[in-house]
């Protein structure tokens, strides 16, 4: 894909709207954020996308490794889709939903949440840079999607081995949660 870029001017005056209105998102907010387990990356120290996880109306996720690791441990990386460089107020209306976003699941912790392990080491003043991808989330990898979950549940009976039952009270206490 092609990377386009805002004026430097224009991006800086962008990142300090972000940054005013997710100010004013989190004056109310009663979430505390933690950063411990969470790496601050540039966009250059993450990989190229390998494969386009899934998009929604503003964003996208794509499948990355580290570039600056040797390991071959893969991360989902949630960015701001291109697309959104031509409409300037979606533009700040979704930077501030994924900066916003971020401070929530880095409040979390619990097995069932997925753990932000990294973001774009400025923060919002990332998108400064002017591009889409400037601020980023990095995520754990899924290994399964919550429909191939269900699946391997409904396949569950009574004369499966003991372990495989098991899998059906996992079923039962994750939707309580």
């Amino acid at each position: 894909g092609h990377s386009f870029f805002f004026p430097r001017q224009v991006a800086s005056n962008m990142a300090a709207m972000i940054h005013k209105k997710v100010q004013r998102m989190l004056g109310k907010s009663r979430l505390r954020r933690r950063t411990e387990g969470i790496q601050f990356l540039h966009s250059s120290q993450v990989g190229a996308a390998e494969q386009l996880l899934g998009a929604g109306a503003f964003s996208q996720v794509t499948k990355v490794r580290l570039a600056t690791s040797s390991s071959k441990m893969y991360y989902a990386c949630k960015s701001l889709k291109p697309e959104l460089m031509s409409d300037t107020k979606g533009f700040v209306t979704a930077a501030t939903e994924l900066a916003y976003e971020a401070h929530m699941l880095s409040s979390f912790d619990h097995p069932n949440i997925i753990k932000i392990r990294g973001w774009a080491s400025n923060g919002i003043a990332s998108f400064e840079e002017g591009s889409h991808d400037s601020f980023f989330l990095l995520l754990d990898l899924l290994e399964h999607t919550l429909d191939e979950r269900v699946d391997q549940w409904k396949k569950i009976t009574a004369t499966e081995p003991l372990q495989k039952r098991c899998l059906a009270i996992e079923k039962i206490n994750v939707l309580q949660q």
